[in-house]
């Protein structure tokens, strides 16, 4: 069997509950899953929407039955994360070193895609499906459209 990793971006507390029941519970009903790594970003660039919008990931995280973590530590600078969008397809050297420590942290086949904005945060953030593409071709990128906020 394949192992996989979750990548959960922009997991916000204003998002719907209806939508996070169902990203928990087709998370939890899948047994191949290494990791589910929660990916939030600032909503404007400060410190503190980034810690407000991820204070609500325990309240998720403790209906997993998988383990999670934080790819975006409290301790990170808030102008490197600020936006991280793509830009003129170029990804920058911390990208590529961010997605290679979790390479090298986790053992895994596939990458599972879940969060925000199909196009603006699972797309074009930092960790989104353009920049994994591009830095661990090998691997596969796995989307439940289901899991999207929109």
């Amino acid at each position: 069997m394949t192992k996989s990793i979750v990548i959960a971006i922009d997991v916000w507390p204003d998002i719907y509950p209806k939508f996070i029941d169902r990203m928990v519970n087709r998370i939890n009903s899948m047994d191949n899953i290494e990791a589910v790594l929660f990916a939030t970003y600032s909503r404007n660039g400060s410190v503190e929407s980034r810690l407000d919008d991820q204070g609500y990931h325990p309240t998720i995280r403790q209906r997993l039955n998988k383990f999670s973590d934080e790819l975006i530590p409290y301790t990170y600078k808030a102008g490197r994360y600020r936006s991280n969008y793509w830009k003129q397809g170029q990804v920058t050297r911390d990208i590529v070193f961010d997605i290679l420590r979790i390479e090298k942290k986790y053992d895994f086949d596939s990458i599972i895609m879940m969060g925000g904005q199909w196009d603006r945060c699972v797309h074009h953030r930092s960790y989104g499906i353009r920049n994994l593409k591009l830095v661990l071709p090998h691997k596969k990128i796995i989307v439940y459209p289901d899991c999207m906020k929109y």
